[in-house]
Parts: C-alpha cells; sequence; structure tokens
C-alpha cells in the first residue's frame, strides 16, 4: 500500500489528508510487524525442527528488511514534500538511510569472515556505498572484546577520503580468523560429525581448507571426510561413483552419505554415542562434550531463552542473557 501511494503521488505535491493517510499506513505497518515479532517470540519454544525454525528466523529478517525499506521510502516522500523538493532528486542524508534501510546481524565471533559476508551484501542490498557509512554501521556492531582489537581505530574519527571501514575490517580478520597451520590442525584433529549430517560436516571443513585450494581440496582431504562416517556409511560408499577430489564430487559424496545416514539412523547413533538424549530436540557440543539445546548451541552465551525451561535436556551452565528489545531471533 506505501509503494502504491508513492507511486501514485511521486510527481505532485501531496495533500495534508494525503500526507495523514501516509502517516497512518507507516503507523499500520509498524504496528503490524511488532506484531508478527510477538506472535513468533511466543511461539519460537514449540518449533521442534531446527531447519523450520531457521527458515522462519530467515523470514523474519528478510520481512523486517522489507519493513524498514518501506517505511525509508515513505519518510523520503514525506521530507521531500514537506520541503517542495522533488523526490525523484537525490536521496536520504547517508546518516538517515543507514539507519532506517540497513540492519547488520549481531557480530559471529567465531565466524568473523561470514559476518562480514552478510554484512557486505546487506550493504550493497541497502546501498551503502562509503567507507564512513560502512565502518559506522560496523562498529557499532562489535562486542567489546572485539572491539579492543581495533580500538585504536574505532577512536578515530573517519574521514570521507580514507578508507576507515577496510582498516576495521583487516585488523578484525587478522586478529579472529585462524591461520593456515591452524586449519589444518583442527581439519587433523577432527573426530567425527556429533550431530550433523555428512553434507553438514563436510561444509565445516570446507570452511578451514585455505582459498586457493577451494575448488579442488584434494585426496587427503577426501579421505579426511570418509574418516568422520561411521564405518557402516563408508562401506556404503565403498562403490560409489564420486571418487574426485574436487569440491563438486565431494559435494555429490556426502549427499549420498546423507542418504545412508537418514535410512540407517547413523546420526542418531553418533549423538547417543555422545552421551545425548533426545536426540529431536537436542545437538551435541563436540568441543565440550555437552548435550545443548538449538537456542545455546546456535548462540552460545548469548541466547536468551533455554529448552530447559520447557523440561528438555540442556547442559548449559552459565545465565541467560538478557532478552534484547525488539528481537525475535535469540540474539543478544
Amino acid at each position: 500500500m506505501i509503494t502504491d501511494f508513492i507511486e501514485d503521488h511521486s510527481s505532485e505535491s501531496i495533500s495534508a489528508d494525503e500526507g495523514v493517510e501516509l502517516k497512518e499506513l507507516r503507523t499500520a505497518l509498524k504496528v503490524q510487524f511488532a506484531r508478527m515479532e510477538e506472535n513468533w517470540d511466543s511461539s519460537m519454544l514449540s518449533v521442534e525442527d531446527d531447519i523450520v525454525f531457521d527458515e522462519v528466523e530467515e523470514i523474519m529478517t528478510s520481512t523486517r528488511a522489507a519493513v524498514d525499506k518501506a517505511l525509508a521510502a515513505a519518510w523520503n516522500l514525506l521530507k521531500k514534500k514537506s520541503s517542495g523538493q522533488n523526490p525523484n532528486n537525490g536521496a536520504l542524508p547517508s546518516g538517515e538511510s543507514c539507519k532506517s534501510t540497513v540492519k547488520l546481524p549481531s557480530f559471529y565471533s567465531g565466524e568473523p569472515e561470514l559476518w562480514f559476508s552478510q554484512c557486505e551484501a546487506r550493504f550493497r542490498a541497502g546501498k551503502v556505498t562509503t567507507e564512513v557509512q560502512k565502518f559506522n554501521l560496523v562498529a557499532a556492531q562489535l562486542d567489546e572484546s572485539t572491539a579492543l582489537l581495533a580500538s585504536d581505530i574505532l577512536k578515530t574519527v573517519p574521514q570521507e577520503d580514507g578508507t576507515p571501514y577496510t582498516k576495521l575490517k583487516e585488523r578484525i580478520l587478522e586478529a579472529l580468523s585462524l591461520s593456515t597451520n591452524e586449519k589444518a590442525d583442527k581439519l587433523i584433529a577432527m573426530n567425527g560429525f556429533g550431530d550433523k549430517i555428512p553434507s553438514q560436516g563436510l561444509q565445516a571443513m570446507l570452511k578451514l581448507v585455505p582459498e586457493g585450494e577451494a575448488e579442488n581440496p584434494g585426496f587427503l582431504f577426501r579421505r579426511l571426510f570418509l574418516l568422520q562416517l561411521t564405518a557402516d556409511v563408508r562401506n556404503s560408499l565403498a562403490q560409489t561413483e564420486h571418487t574426485a577430489s574436487t569440491v563438486d564430487s565431494l559435494r555429490l559424496l556426502a549427499k549420498q552419505a546423507d542418504h545412508y545416514y537418514h535410512s540407517t539412523g547413523a546420526r542418531i547413533n553418533a549423538i547417543a554415542a555422545s552421551g545425548g538424549s533426545d536426540v529431536e530436540e537436542l545437538g551435541v557440543d563436540a568441543v565440550a562434550g555437552k548435550v545443548l539445546c538449538r537456542f545455546h548451541k546456535k548462540f552460545g552465551h548469548k541466547a536468551w531463552t533455554c529448552l530447559k525451561n520447557t523440561g528438555k535436556r540442556c547442559d548449559w551452565t552459565g545465565k541467560l542473557a538478557s532478552r534484547p528489545q525488539g528481537n525475535a531471533n535469540g540474539r543478544a
């Protein structure tokens, strides 16, 4: 409705009544989205399928982006019309545009490269192009420990003729990303995929492969992948046609292994062997050897709810995070 309204009045001035109508549409949109967030908040504990949970969470995120974009467009029209300017000339001031249309995810301390990739995708979608805009948005999302790693950069006033965002990104990635040797050690030390199916485990392994080898990780990598599978699944794959060591062949091999995992119950056996229970509800933290509910498995210390409150098992012993205002995704 807001989009249609703006298109109908883009080349003419709007009356006071029409301005009120547009403002009412903006208010109704805010109320409707708040109601959707509240309903998702109240029902999220009953969603048992992690795939469905992630899909709904993604819908919430994309819907919020659409809502913010519509509200920004409405604000822009009202602002331009009230000042007698043509709404098609120029855009919102950079600070207002960023505030209205671009919302970055909370910082992933364990996946800084992935986090920056997601941020840059949102920059493109929101038409955030300057180094200063990107710097300000990213700086606002950093947690305390990460901010300390780049405190000297953050204390400077970003200049349009500099590269503050690039410097900040490089500093954080340099400090938090694993070295090549650390990635190799992590691959060698792997001991099964826990509650992950083979295709998920493969993806986790591929993240540890140097960029120059990503398309063809090699025969040793292929063997390491096979060694993470249970013996019965490896035996089932003995006659596979996917024998190459390229990433495409490995993904096809992993999908074939997924089929055997689902048909033989290998995933459930792998979780049970780690001491887990309620396998449909819970995940296994392979590092700590603990059974975690999906909220603590995904968000760790930033989770503000826990399936333990519904009678399920979760071995997380820390305190729950404070629930953030206006956030339905379980993150701090």
